[in-house]
């Protein structure tokens, strides 16, 4: 049976300038699953597109190659600065942020997700 759950993917397209400063560290990654663990029970998925300035996520934060570039060709076909997410229903609904965001704009697509 296929989960009613929606899916949180953060998506990492390569070290670009505002990515390159930027980086969670354990305390920020630790405290944004938290707290999407509380609000829905979900941990993100982490894809990436070029994997050049991950190392230094090493240890804590496990990233994931975009099979067959299916997320980017999806959801993120032009190329926006630092990360960016889709949370994507079951129903198949979908809100993503293009470019840089925090924990709550994740809660805010759940939210709106859950009024589909």
């Amino acid at each position: 049976m296929a989960s009613e759950k929606p899916i949180i993917v953060v998506y990492y397209p390569g070290k670009d300038d505002c990515n390159k400063n930027i980086s969670l560290n354990k305390t920020s990654v630790r405290s944004m699953e938290k707290e999407l663990f509380e609000e829905a029970e979900l941990k993100p998925i982490y894809l990436y597109k070029e994997d050049k300035g991950l190392k230094r996520y090493a240890g804590f934060l496990q990233w994931h190659q975009d099979p067959k570039q299916f997320f980017e060709k999806t959801f993120f076909q032009h190329a926006y600065p630092c990360s960016s997410f889709v949370v994507i229903a079951a129903n198949g609904s979908y809100i993503s942020y293009l470019g840089e965001f925090n924990t709550q704009k994740i809660k805010e697509a759940l939210a709106a997700l859950r009024k589909t």
